[in-house]
């Protein structure tokens, strides 16, 4: 880079513990680039001086650092290739940033105006960091007293995200750093069985453990399968329990009683639900009547049950032939159908239950009326190749 002083400072490793700093002071009138060498072997890394808007006569860098000023890392830990930096990770102002193609792919890099190159004491070459990464003070201490790196395991109901990955109670991960909430800490889960969310995951620190967490109560385990048994019930965000739903078990339950309790996910609900024990079955509750039977229909249609709700269509009228099924339950059935491979019987029933009013929920089902029977005909008859 052009200069007319001295010459970029250029460090280098020189063994496992020692770094060498080498200024090399040499008037130039056109370009100066100097390579160190470990003791004949390759070069660890190069710096030259930028000719960045940002950089002072006085050698100043970007953020107004200076070479060997002593910085800490505060963003989240983060791994890349070469090494791993940790959330307060302790370095040294090593030069201005790179702008090279493969470092604006690296992890921490920002534009060269708004990043430096620091490095860590187990770092073979500098890391370009964002300035809003770095402090000349340490970071405060995680909430929880937790320390960066710390293994800690999630004990909290099961989360599923939009991207489709999902956090199992009882997966673990690494504490990776701060969170804009002071009950919160950002921890890190590699893929695996109960964790295929991956990457940085916010967590409360209520829900974090450094031990495993304990058999959850009547010997469940997470994704266990399960039957409601209780009572119908809504919730203020729109969520039911309906008998013979079909779900399963995600967790400990979060509100009373969690010693007879345990969270379970039943559709189409947006949120767990604490279950009392004697409120589940691993067994579709018993069916008596036919009023009883149309309950449950909702619930294995909402589920995803669909063969499970055609049994129950076919029960009711074994227990009541003589009774006119509900209009809601032709819509249901005609749902059931679809998805089963019986379209004619599809058809039929979805032309039933339009000519009927189909009262006010549709048995609890979040569906718009007749727009949803509509396509469901529609996709019958396309199956029937009937267009």
């Amino acid at each position: 880079a052009p200069c007319t002083g001295h010459a970029p400072a250029i460090f280098a490793r020189c063994g496992p513990s020692a770094l060498l700093d080498a200024v090399v002071h040499a008037p130039c009138t056109g370009h100066a680039h100097r390579d160190l060498r470990d003791m004949g072997k390759q070069p660890v890394f190069v710096f030259g001086s930028q000719s960045s808007s940002s950089s002072s006569a006085g050698g100043a860098l970007p953020g107004g650092y200076r070479l060997g000023d002593v910085v800490y890392y505060q963003g989240v830990s983060k791994a890349f290739r070469g090494g791993r930096v940790e959330h307060g990770a302790r370095g040294e102002i090593a030069g201005p940033a790179s702008t090279s193609k493969a470092s604006k792919q690296a992890a921490l890099l920002g534009v060269p105006d708004h990043s430096v190159a620091v490095l860590f004491p187990w770092s073979q070459k500098p890391i370009d960091c964002r300035l809003s990464l770095l402090s000349s003070s340490k970071p405060p201490p995680l909430p929880g007293g937790h320390c960066a790196g710390d293994r800690l395991f999630y004990t909290g109901p099961s989360r599923t995200f939009k991207s489709g990955g999902r956090l199992d109670h009882g997966a673990w991960g690494e504490v990776a750093g701060l969170s804009e909430s002071p009950f919160m800490i950002k921890l890190h889960f590699v893929q695996s069985p109960k964790a295929t969310v991956g990457g940085i995951v916010e967590c409360h620190i209520d829900s974090l453990s450094g031990d495993p967490p304990p058999v959850l109560p009547g010997d469940y385990v997470v994704g266990d399968e399960v039957y409601y048994v209780g009572p119908p019930e809504t919730f203020d965000n729109g969520d039911r329990l309906m008998p013979g739903a079909r779900g399963r078990v995600v967790g400990p339950a979060a509100e009373e009683d969690p010693e007879d309790s345990v969270a379970v996910m039943l559709p189409p609900n947006n949120e767990s639900v604490d279950c009392y024990l004697n409120e589940l079955s691993s067994d579709p509750p018993e069916v008596e009547t036919a009023e009883g039977a149309y309950e449950q229909l909702a619930g294995a249609v909402a589920a995803g049950d669909f063969r499970r709700a055609l049994e129950l269509c076919d029960l009711a009228q074994e227990i009541d032939p003589d009774t006119q099924a509900p209009p809601f339950v032709y819509a249901m059935r005609a749902q059931a159908n679809l998805e089963c491979g019986h379209w004619e019987r599809a058809v039929r029933d979805a032309t039933t239950a339009l000519a009927t009013p189909l009262g006010e929920s549709l048995g609890g089902l979040r569906k718009a009326g007749s727009s949803w029977i509509r396509s469901v005909r529609a996709m019958a008859y396309a199956s029937l190749g009937q267009w």
